[in-house]
């Protein structure tokens, strides 16, 4: 689920309504919504998850994992948080 998505998905239940209704409002390009309430809580959502970074430990925190199995946790780790769309580096 992006962050479009899970905005979506919030919305709809804070408001009690279904989530597919709110695709009618999105700008045919992707950038937000077109009605000013649902925008600007959108933008406040993205500003919220912007300011979010999550650093990903290095392999020698794994222990006993292999280096291989370490680097595949801290990759599908670092799958998810991208897709939640939430910023992660390295340390």
């Amino acid at each position: 689920m992006n962050r479009m998505e899970a905005f979506e998905a919030d919305w709809a239940d804070r408001h009690d309504i279904p989530v597919d209704t709110l695709a009618q409002y999105r700008h045919a390009d992707g950038s937000g919504y077109k009605l000013p309430d649902i925008a600007k809580n959108y933008r406040t959502w993205c500003q919220a998850l912007d300011s979010v970074v999550v650093e990903l430990p290095g392999t020698e925190c794994f222990g006993s994992y292999s280096e291989e199995a370490a680097r595949v946790a801290i990759d599908g780790c670092a799958d998810a948080i991208e897709e939640a769309g939430i910023k992660w580096v390295r340390s």
